[in-house]
């Protein structure tokens, strides 16, 4: 488990859970410059350079610009 911090004020999507048919429900979240997020996983940074993706403790995932948080391990 990790720990993050914005480093900028932003809104972000993130995946809250699936429909019927599968398809991702997303809902746009508004974080404000350092704000920090403990208990995050990070699920995939070998995608893209840019982009790393982290699931938050409630379940929920989100593809973030690299440059936009600090993690820490």
């Amino acid at each position: 488990m990790s720990k993050i911090k914005f480093l900028e004020h932003q809104w972000i999507e993130v995946c809250v859970g699936f429909d019927d048919d599968e398809e991702p429900i997303m809902e746009e979240v508004e974080v404000l410059k350092n704000m920090e997020f403990d208990f995050v996983e990070v699920i995939d940074d070998l995608f893209d350079d840019d982009i790393v993706q982290i699931q938050f403790g409630d379940g929920s995932v989100s593809s973030l610009y690299r440059n936009s948080i600090e993690i820490e391990e």
